[in-house]
């Protein structure tokens, strides 16, 4: 087990049609709530790095999370293994905006509209 959650995000072998790479994760005891679920903070920071690995792997730049809205449509329990697929709507000189979808079994429970600012790698 990692010292981080989102070391345990897991890049999956098959791609989106466009070449972006979908991700996996688990959710653990430790991510969830009082109700169950997996708690706000913790989806938050997931979608958050697997924007960033997808503008990394797909355009070669590094990224800063500059503004996110977040929908849950479903709960999420625990042992679920969540699949994140993102699809990059805009990219420019100096931001990007994508949309990631989370699912479970081909299910849409939630969905991230992302503003990343971009910088180049060094």
């Amino acid at each position: 087990l990692s010292d981080l959650i989102t070391d345990e995000i897991i890049e999956k072998e098959n791609r989106t049609e466009d070449g972006t790479p979908i991700f996996s994760f688990a959710v653990s005891p430790q991510m969830v709530n009082n109700m169950g679920t997996v708690s706000f903070g913790v989806l938050n920071q997931i979608i958050s790095t697997v924007a960033q690995r997808i503008i990394n792997v797909k355009y070669h730049y590094n990224s800063v999370i500059e503004q996110m809205s977040l929908y849950y449509l479903k709960l999420i329990q625990i042992e679920s293994e969540m699949e994140f697929r993102g699809r990059i709507i805009e990219i420019g000189r100096r931001s990007a905006k994508l949309d990631i979808e989370v699912t479970i079994d081909n299910i849409v429970v939630a969905k991230a509209m992302t503003v990343c600012q971009l910088m180049e790698e060094a």
